[in-house]
């Protein structure tokens, strides 16, 4: 009997140690399954902004061999500035041009300084200016002090419109007066073949020819550089 009872003691250990050992490695496998998805998880994370970092990367390459085909194909961008020299009213600068493929594209924005980047090898280039709720500009006569209005046949005041058959280079358009009676004061032009200019002797830059613009375009020779 005696004997019996220690076999028994002894058996029940053994199950006993046996059942902890068994819930141990299930707490184990449990944790394991855990982690196994948090790593799952993780790595699907991962790889996710992975995917997402590659396909920024490819819309930037797509952007900029866009950029630099347009650049080669047909040139250097040009730029467009307006600029109001007061702020008696908001002004607006209206672009229109034709580009490489044939398609005809309009662009228009507002404020008090504005930029426009046109597409290297547009043609057809037209600019024109106005007011968020006020009027077109109309054409003045910039070589007189006080900005006469230009007239046609009939009388009617001309609307300002700048036109250039091809890409211009950095162009700046100064506006002033309230919104009925803006005008373009003043306009400057910087040629395309003159914006990247050779460096001079000593590393100072050579002088960048440009064309301050009057009436219908005309322009007088100037000069840019050390005064």
């Amino acid at each position: 009997l005696g004997l019996g009872l220690a076999a028994v003691a002894c058996l029940t250990v053994v199950v006993s140690a046996l059942l902890t050992r068994t819930r141990t490695l299930q707490a184990q496998l449990e944790q394991s399954s855990e982690d196994s998805a948090t790593l799952s998880e993780l790595f699907s994370s991962e790889l996710e902004r992975l995917r997402v970092q590659l396909s920024q990367t490819q819309e930037d390459s797509d952007s900029l061999d866009e950029i630099l085909g347009s650049i080669l194909k047909g040139g250097l961008p040009g730029h467009l500035e307006m600029t109001s020299k007061d702020y008696w009213c908001v002004k607006t600068m209206e672009v229109s041009y034709t580009d490489q493929e044939g398609e005809r594209r309009n662009w228009r924005q507002s404020g008090y300084h504005v930029n426009c980047f046109v597409p290297g090898g547009a043609r057809d280039i037209e600019v024109t200016f106005g007011v968020v709720g006020g009027a077109e500009c109309k054409q003045v006569d910039r070589s007189k002090p006080d900005f006469p209005y230009i007239y046609d046949e009939t009388g009617r005041m001309k609307l300002e419109k700048f036109t250039y058959e091809r890409c211009p280079g950095n162009v700046r358009y100064e506006l002033r007066g309230p919104s009925l009676a803006t005008f373009v004061s003043h306009v400057t032009e910087v040629p395309a073949s003159s914006l990247q200019a050779p460096v001079g002797v000593r590393g100072k830059p050579l002088l960048l020819s440009h064309r301050a613009c009057g009436n219908h375009g005309a322009c007088d020779g100037r000069t840019l550089g050390d005064s």
